[in-house]
């Protein structure tokens, strides 16, 4: 320091003299208290000791208002407070009863294989006798409303029935889980064509993945019912993280937004199920809920027994069914379309 040339003497004559610095100074008073901020935390703590009393048996606190408000008011909880209660879990599922029961028993397919060797499961069946609500007379009917109702979505070319696929998935959980099973349901050689692409096990997504690009190729519109925000998303990012091609700039035709327009406001929700119920007139008859879905998934890999999996398929061919029932609806003329009035049902039902 003293050979320092940056410090020049008055500088470490000053910085030498600090420590006798503090003995120099007077010292200084304390700062005059606030006496309207006593008040207030006084009149805080009073009336938290007032609520305190109230909620653990004491005197109740002081209500100052009208005379029909209670004379202890009970403490502010939120729910993300409160314990999670056993009876806000969803119900686990129902124990398998009987022998195991193999797929090719529960649900007839055939196993398909890519160019590439991948395999799966393809579930395969016309439905034009199953479900009267896709008659063959009855779709093509609606050809021309159906046309002016894709004109007015910015869809100018001439639609036919051949250009439509129906989709529709169950995936084994949100996020990055992987999806199981691609329904879709398509017109060919003047029939309803429903194709389900099941993944045997975790392995077989790639396969599932590269044979639906493949179907979808094939087609003009996609039909989904709350496609654009879930179905679609989800496809391309498994196709991503399986390595598969994803082309699907289709037209897309989300029949969620479409009721939206139409019903809302009419009917409870919009759920698809809501409209299978007021506006096709149908109910379904035993179903599987949607939240067991993922489980039943699980448990079929796990176990190999597909007793329960058959239900999942009867659930997502009664989505694609209901699809395409419910373009027919929307299409038509205002005038025409189905009242929400309580009429007679149909139960739907579904034989194996």
């Amino acid at each position: 320091m003293a050979n320092d040339p940056f410090v020049s003497p008055p500088c470490r004559a000053t910085i030498g003299g600090m420590d006798g610095l503090e003995n120099t100074l007077p010292e200084l008073p304390p700062p005059p208290r606030n006496t309207s901020d006593d008040v207030a935390r006084a009149e805080l703590r009073r009336k938290l000791d007032s609520l305190r009393a109230g909620v653990t048996g004491g005197a109740p606190p002081e209500v100052v208002g009208a005379a029909n408000v209670p004379a202890t008011l009970p403490p502010l909880v939120f729910s993300r407070d409160l314990p999670y209660s056993l009876a806000q879990r969803k119900p686990a599922l129902p124990p398998l009863v009987g022998p195991p029961v193999r797929l090719e028993d529960a649900v007839p397919g055939r196993e398909v294989r890519t160019p590439d060797g991948l395999v799966s499961y393809l579930i395969e069946q016309c439905c034009e006798e199953r479900i009267s609500a896709v008659r063959a007379d009855h779709f093509t009917a609606q050809a021309s409303a159906l046309s002016e109702y894709m004109a007015r979505r910015n869809f100018h070319a001439a639609i036919q029935p051949e250009d439509l696929l129906f989709v529709d998935l169950e995936t084994a959980g949100l996020a990055s889980a992987p999806l199981f099973l691609i329904g879709t349901l398509c017109w060919e050689n003047a029939a309803w064509v429903l194709r389900q692409y099941l993944c045997r096990d975790y392995s077989e997504e790639r396969c599932v993945l590269a044979l639906f690009m493949e179907l979808a190729a094939k087609r003009k519109v996609l039909v989904s019912f709350n496609g654009k925000s879930f179905d679609v998303p989800f496809v391309r990012m498994r196709a991503a993280a399986n390595g598969v091609p994803c082309c699907l700039d289709h037209f897309h035709l989300d029949l969620l937004h479409a009721a939206r327009r139409v019903w809302k406001g009419r009917l409870p929700d919009c759920r698809l199920q809501t409209l299978e119920r007021h506006v096709c007139g149908r109910l379904r008859g035993e179903d599987i809920p949607s939240h067991q879905i993922p489980d039943v998934y699980h448990a079929f890999v796990r176990t190999g027994n597909a007793r329960q999996l058959s239900a999942v398929i009867r659930h997502n061919r009664f989505d694609l069914i209901t699809l395409a029932d419910l373009l027919v609806r929307i299409s038509a003329e205002p005038a025409k379309r189905p009242s929400v009035e309580p009429g007679p049902r149909e139960e739907m039902l579904w034989a194996d």
